[in-house]
């Protein structure tokens, strides 16, 4: 499969595309490429885009506990406003219960310095995996997408948890960018809420 891959420095400054044969499992660390025998660690990795259609997957290790990182997106996403209102402003219920597939959420967010709407139905959650995932049914983004999912899965191993940020289009043009500065938003928001349950991370 070929791919572009996207890897940083740890402080997101230095980029690097390379285009190559490469296997990669899922929230795996590294990704190999093939005939080279050399491992990357992963930031970022855009999958080949097929028409209109992209994915974007974005790995970061987080210090806080991996798994009320994930209660807070399964049924607390309405406190996640409080973590980082820089970046998100409210979180309101339209349908159903917190915490349930199938209920509608609504979001009113900060991205590229503009405020923001999305409507957003709970689509699946896996307690297994860790993993939830959004679909978007109204607001800013679908001017650009006609569907666009988001998954947030979290990895625990003791002390060493790894958010995997999974985001999944089609765009409506061939004008339409590959959201890669929604993937930055969604990097900065885990960010806060890491600071926000370890304080001690503020001071570095």
């Amino acid at each position: 499969m070929e791919i572009v891959i996207i890897y940083a420095s740890s402080d997101l400054v230095l980029y690097k595309e390379v285009k190559c044969e490469a296997i990669f499992l899922p929230h795996q660390r590294y990704i190999t490429l093939v005939d080279h025998n050399i491992q990357y660690p992963i930031s970022n990795i855009q999958y080949p885009s097929m028409g209109l259609s992209g994915k974007l997957v974005s790995q970061i290790d987080i210090k806080c506990d991996g798994d009320v990182f994930h209660e807070i997106f399964r049924e607390r996403p309405h406190h996640i406003s409080g973590m980082t209102p820089h970046n998100i402003q409210n979180c309101d219920l339209h349908e159903g219960q917190w915490g349930t597939v199938g209920s509608v959420i609504y979001w009113n967010y900060t991205h590229d310095g503009k405020e923001k709407v999305a409507k957003e139905i709970i689509e699946a959650i896996d307690e297994e995996k860790k993993s939830v995932t959004f679909k978007v049914i109204e607001g800013d983004l679908m001017e650009l997408y006609k569907t666009f999912k988001l998954t947030v899965h979290v990895d625990t191993n003791g002390d060493d948890n790894l958010v995997t940020w999974t985001l999944e289009y089609e765009k409506l043009s061939e004008d339409v960018p590959d959201p890669h500065t929604l993937m930055e938003f969604c990097l900065n928001v885990t960010k806060d809420i890491e600071k926000h349950h370890v304080p001690h991370l503020h001071n570095q």
